[in-house]
């Protein structure tokens, strides 16, 4: 692909009030109209105009409008290219050779279109697992995922977390610790984890270490990016453990949308005293599992309604 190319590629993943769903829907329009090319041509979407927006990409007015905003933006994506080509970033579109195939299996047409990333891209290629819990999770917990992440060191899976305080920070360092690999995805723009690239260098120079995110260059964190970030933890890994979790927020989402979707994902069996959601994630199909991720055959109850119906909810897509 052409450098220039990119450029285009940043405006689109970039533009504000559109889904995610709504920009690979219009790449899949472009691709299709870029007769013998194997990626779309942005270039050419973006000449169209107002006019060519609306007859042969069948944009809305509001979408047409956004579309002008965006194309007026051009120049400083341009530039922000430079700058993180210049600094030894790399782009990663959702037609490149490089994009990791589980993402767009599991989240579809809701994958992010441009990934940006530091470090060794062939993590990406290879079988990963998710390592998640809350970010105040207990000493038990915490043990289970050293445990586990040691684990998957040693079975040649990389393991993938958040970064976040907790398990998603002890899971990053167990796994170093037991010689395996392991991707980062960032809840911000990869421009802005400068302590964190300092900490990680020695890893990431030894091809251990990917640090990945889909924000904006220059994002600031953000409980939003936070959330919406979790979506592709879950979605780049094969199987999901998790450590601990609460009955609401980002862990307790990702692995019930997991649930619903028929995703591998293994939980940790509580004691009968601990205040947590990981029996309720099992009692609603999960797998539980020891410390050494091994699965625990959990009793089947036959009582008729010992199981109320669970509504999962509709999906939603909040990665923009």
């Amino acid at each position: 692909m052409k450098q220039s190319e990119l450029t285009y590629w940043m405006a689109l993943a970039h533009a504000d009030r559109m889904f995610t769903r709504r920009k690979n829907e219009i790449l899949a329009r472009v691709h299709e109209l870029s007769t013998g090319q194997d990626t779309p041509l942005l270039s050419t979407f973006f000449e169209a105009g107002d006019e060519g927006w609306r007859t042969t990409y069948a944009l809305t007015a509001d979408e047409v409008t956004l579309m002008s905003e965006t194309r007026q933006a051009l120049p400083n994506h341009a530039f922000m290219l430079e700058r993180l080509q210049e600094q030894g970033y790399e782009l990663t579109t959702i037609f490149s050779p490089d994009y990791p195939t589980t993402l767009k299996q599991h989240l579809k047409y809701n994958s992010p279109i441009l990934l940006y990333s530091k470090g060794n891209r062939e993590l990406l290629k290879q079988r990963m697992v998710a390592v998640v819990g809350a970010r105040s999770a207990s000493p038990v917990a915490i043990q289970f995922t050293d445990g586990i992440a040691r684990a998957m060191a040693q079975q040649g899976r990389v393991v993938v977390s958040g970064y976040a305080k907790g398990v998603d920070r002890q899971a990053l360092e167990s796994t170093l610790a037991g010689g395996g690999s392991s991707i980062v995805v960032l809840p911000q723009g990869i421009t802005t984890f400068g302590t964190g690239f300092s900490t990680l260098h020695r890893w990431i120079a030894q091809g251990r270490v990917l640090v990945l995110s889909y924000f904006a260059p220059q994002a600031p964190w953000s409980t939003g990016f936070a959330m919406a970030r979790n979506h592709v933890v879950y979605g780049l890994a094969d199987a999901i453990y998790v450590a601990e979790s609460n009955n609401k927020g980002g862990t307790y989402t990702g692995v019930t949308d997991g649930l619903r979707q028929g995703r591998e994902i293994y939980v940790r069996q509580p004691s009968s005293d601990e205040k947590n959601a990981n029996q309720q994630l099992i009692d609603m199909g999960a797998i539980a599992v020891d410390a050494q991720g091994t699965p625990i055959a959990v009793p089947a109850k036959t009582a008729v309604n010992e199981y109320p119906s669970i509504d999962f909810g509709a999906a939603t897509d909040d990665s923009q």
